[in-house]
């Protein structure tokens, strides 16, 4: 029984010599190889796309986020401290605030901004978390006052997602 694959491969494939080139005994293997081949490549080409599309966001050194969510990117030091040491201190201050077991039993960070000098300062109580300078929002149009209020905002909904939940919360 003739395949309907293999008159099409013969029609594709140049023919040797005088055309009496027997085919048949390679027709199967050239299209189980070439048709694995193809479903191989496609297969290896969408898992790499899926996880290209699916990959997480590479962060950057001056991103701020807590709790899965992104509060801003800082681009340059302040206050005498390079970009990188600014994010440490940010970071660890952040850390302090979610290890705190007041805010575990409250459930919620109470986050404000104060005036500092030209910027605004992002407060827990009487912790610094971040201070906005108008180095922050240069370019933006926005002033430092109202670039603090949302990135508070931000930083309060990051810092509630990033507190332990508490299976029984009364203590029962």
């Amino acid at each position: 029984m003739r395949r309907p694959w293999s008159r099409n491969l013969k029609e594709r494939l140049p023919l040797l010599g005088n055309g009496s080139l027997n085919l048949t005994r390679w027709e199967g293997v050239l299209c189980m190889s070439t048709g694995r081949g193809s479903a191989i490549l496609l297969g290896f080409v969408a898992l790499v796309l899926l996880l290209w599309f699916a990959r997480p966001a590479l962060a950057d050194i001056g991103d701020v986020s807590i709790g899965g969510v992104w509060v801003c990117r800082l681009t340059k030091g302040a206050g005498g401290l390079t970009l990188e040491q600014r994010m440490q201190q940010i970071e660890r201050n952040m850390y302090i605030v979610v290890d705190n077991p007041k805010y575990h039993q409250r459930g919620s960070v109470p986050v404000s901004i104060r005036p500092a000098g030209q910027g605004a300062a992002i407060i827990v109580e009487n912790l610094v978390i971040l201070v906005v300078t108008p180095d922050d929002v240069a370019g933006t149009g926005a002033k430092p006052i109202e670039a603090a209020r949302q990135w508070a905002q931000l930083l309060a909904k990051g810092f509630n997602q990033a507190l332990p939940r508490l299976s029984n919360p009364s203590g029962l």
